[in-house]
């Protein structure tokens, strides 16, 4: 009963091959977001769509709502799976990415390598090539600044004064501090800066990487864009917080 798009807005041929712009996270918020965005909305014809993000996904379209890039009052409904925040508190992958990072994107300098794939991530942060059967790719630069995130004492958590219709946030839970990447203390901080009509923050097991594949996660998104009720499980031991 919709239309249903599937975003590319990085790791495509069309934003991350060998000779492709070096793209930023500026770049995301302020271009490539607005414009796929809107583009769904003139080729639909519609007026607000819902969003569902995961990851840096997540990140630079919430970024891009702060930034007034993207008109907040378009989005009925946002779902955040995995989002990340300023990276405060401590997650394993934020460790790595701290204790490693700068000489990392040194050597991906040197070998004037400008788009990676998390198996050259993995391979200069772990020296081991994990994930070498995805081909996704990042650029450096969006790499520099997660990097940066990760690493400042100074960023600030994203998502103040954004007015939403509808907002859900989906976190998942390793340990008691993170996904192994995005930290609980980031999710509690972006639910509590958005402002929305109705918001709901669910937390479940799994890590950052298999949090958008879970089932679980796949029958949440599809109740809240469906806008049905919570099971009794759901309420009882999944939802952490609704207003």
């Amino acid at each position: 009963g919709r239309d249903a798009w599937l975003i590319e807005i990085t790791g495509g041929p069309g934003q991350d091959c060998d000779t492709c712009v070096d793209y930023t996270f500026d770049d995301l918020t302020d271009d490539y977001v607005p414009a796929l965005l809107n583009g769904v909305l003139n080729f639909t014809n519609k007026d607000r769509l819902q969003y569902v993000g995961f990851s840096n996904g997540c990140r630079a379209a919430l970024s891009s709502l702060e930034k007034n890039k993207f008109d907040s009052s378009k989005v009925e409904t946002f779902v955040a799976v995995g989002c990340p925040g300023a990276f405060e508190g401590e997650s394993i992958g934020g460790t790595i990415l701290n204790k490693d990072g700068s000489v990392a994107i040194s050597r991906f300098k040197s070998q004037d390598k400008k788009h990676l794939t998390f198996g050259d991530v993995s391979k200069e942060l772990l020296g081991l090539p994990l994930f070498s059967t995805n081909k996704d790719k990042i650029s450096l630069n969006l790499f520099i600044q997660y990097y940066n995130f990760s690493s400042s004492n100074e960023d600030q958590q994203p998502c103040k004064n954004i007015n939403l219709n509808k907002f859900y946030i989906i976190q998942g839970t390793f340990n008691n501090n993170s996904d192994l990447i995005v930290t609980i203390l980031d999710e509690d901080a972006i639910y509590k800066n958005i402002n929305a009509n109705k918001k709901q923050y669910l937390s479940m097991t799994a890590t950052h990487i298999d949090l958008p594949d879970r089932d679980r996660a796949k029958a949440l998104i599809r109740k809240f864009v469906n806008n049905e009720t919570l099971s009794w499980f759901e309420k009882t031991f999944i939802l952490k917080s609704s207003s």
